[in-house]
């Protein structure tokens, strides 16, 4: 947890650029193996802890990432459709 009150990782793990979008992060993780990424791709599409996501969106952010690192998107769309289905 950081200083505001966030779940956000430490700011120098890849899972904390990664939350925060860093530039850094996203070449990084091109880097890393995606056994390593792609849990940290889910954590970030299915639990996002920022309070103001309408000011930044991370969608082409993440979206060409996972497409980079071949990620299997049918577990972020599990996860999407069972949070809609709370609403």
């Amino acid at each position: 947890m950081d200083s505001v009150g966030n779940n956000l990782a430490d700011p120098e793990s890849l899972l904390g650029l990664l939350q925060r979008g860093r530039g850094k992060g996203y070449l990084a993780a091109l880097e890393a193996a995606p056994d390593t990424v792609w849990p940290l791709l889910f954590e970030c599409s299915t639990h996002d802890p920022r309070c103001e996501r309408e000011w930044e969106d991370r969608a082409e952010y993440y979206a060409p990432l996972m497409a980079a690192t071949h990620y299997e998107y049918s577990d972020v769309w599990k996860a999407a459709r069972k949070r809609l289905e709370g609403f």
